[in-house]
C-alpha cells in the first residue's frame, strides 16, 4: 500500500478551499446580469441594494462573523433606503 505524501492533501485542500469559491465568485459576477435582465428596473435595484444586508445575514449565520457596529449601520441604512423607495 502506497502512502500519499502531505503534499497532495495541501493541493486538494487549495482546489475546494481556494479555487471554488474564487470561481463561483467570478461565475455570478456573469450570471447576475443574465438573470436581472429578466427584472424591472425597479425589481433589479431592490435585488441589488439587498445585497450588503443578505451577505451581513448569510455571515452570520453560515460563518459566524458577528458584523461591527458600523456595518449594521451600513445594513439599517440600505434597508431604510429600500423601504423608503421600494
Amino acid at each position: 500500500m502506497q502512502v500519499v505524501p502531505p503534499q497532495a492533501y495541501f493541493v486538494v485542500s487549495a482546489v475546494f478551499h481556494y479555487l471554488g469559491p474564487s470561481f463561483a465568485v467570478l461565475l455570478f459576477a456573469r450570471v447576475d446580469v443574465l438573470g436581472v435582465a429578466w427584472l424591472r428596473i425597479a425589481a433589479a435595484a431592490i435585488v441589488f441594494a439587498a445585497l450588503p444586508a443578505t451577505a451581513v445575514v448569510v455571515g452570520l449565520v453560515v460563518l459566524g462573523q458577528v458584523p461591527a457596529a458600523a456595518e449594521l449601520a451600513g445594513v439599517a441604512l440600505v434597508v431604510a433606503g429600500v423601504a423608503i423607495r421600494g
